[in-house]
């Protein structure tokens, strides 16, 4: 059986990227696939970001750059 949602956690909304944050996403990621703990802060507020919405999109990046590898 699955485990029962719990009523009283409320489910976090997705992050809209807006299309200067993407397009400067975009621009570090070309020159590095991963960033370290001090950059990952500077860009989080470059961005007006949190670190951690800079670090998930960074995994999904890569990933996504993988797929696209592998087709």
């Amino acid at each position: 059986m699955a485990p029962r949602p719990d009523p009283t956690r409320i489910p976090r909304r997705r992050t809209t990227f807006t299309v200067e944050q993407l397009y400067l996403l975009e621009m570090y990621f070309a020159q590095s696939q991963y960033v370290g703990c001090e950059e990952r802060e500077r860009l989080a507020r470059i961005l007006s970001l949190d670190e951690y919405q800079v670090k998930i999109w960074f995994q999904n990046r890569r990933i996504r750059m993988r797929r696209e590898a592998n087709k």
